[in-house]
């Protein structure tokens, strides 16, 4: 991992899916159709787009639409995801093997986003500025006891990345998969990932052994 990018992922810090996962009950958004694009999407949310990123990392109150929409994007990539790894198989069965490995790499690609957006990361481009959302950070003060019925997180992280290349999400979501426990995971399977995810060096990405998974 860049030494220039490490300090920006290490803003990431631990988290479980079951906790997660029951913040999200309260955000889901009403879906008009199967498979349907984010309405308006974190990139099109006003009260996101109003906030200023003038500063390395800034913690903020959440904002009305902010987990709906990070929820429907989730979603949303993981149909996409879907398609893209059906489409792979239906080119490989075809024999055009070397296109088959493009769609495999980017279904892999857009899986593991999905997969960091259902644990709170989000990728959006705000302003011509990309950044990453982080909407379970640790408080910065623990509290003694939440209050019955109050949500699990109230804050997200917004840290401004520079122009973000594949290489970089892949690192990001190495991280993400250390840092986040689940009791529904298969083990065997997550610790298979984080052994055999290339370690990048330069700009090359290995799409052949990326699209095995």
């Amino acid at each position: 991992m860049s030494d220039s990018w490490k300090p920006k992922w290490q803003n990431f810090r631990h988290r479980n899916w079951e906790t997660v996962r029951d913040s999200w009950i309260d955000c889901v958004p009403e879906f008009p159709a199967v498979g349907a694009r984010p309405d308006p999407g974190l990139e099109g949310l006003d009260p996101l787009l109003q906030i200023p990123l003038d500063k390395p990392n800034n913690r903020y109150p959440d904002v009305p639409g902010l987990r709906a929409n990070s929820l429907w994007e989730a979603v949303f990539l993981f149909h996409k995801c879907s398609h893209t790894s059906l489409a792979a198989q239906r080119i490989a069965q075809m024999g055009m093997h070397s296109w088959c490995l493009f769609n495999a790499y980017h279904s892999a690609y857009l899986g593991a986003k999905g997969i960091m957006a259902l644990l709170g990361i989000a990728f959006p481009n705000l302003r011509s500025t990309q950044v990453v959302l982080d909407l379970c950070p640790e408080p910065e003060r623990k509290k003694r006891r939440r209050a019955l019925g109050s949500p699990a997180f109230e804050e997200f992280l917004i840290v401004p990345l520079p122009p973000l290349e594949q290489r970089r999400v892949w690192e990001a979501f190495r991280r993400v998969l250390n840092i986040s426990e689940s009791t529904c995971w298969d083990t065997s399977l997550r610790r298979e990932i984080l052994t055999q995810l290339p370690r990048f060096s330069g700009s090359r990405i290995d799409t052949k052994r990326l699209a095995q998974f």
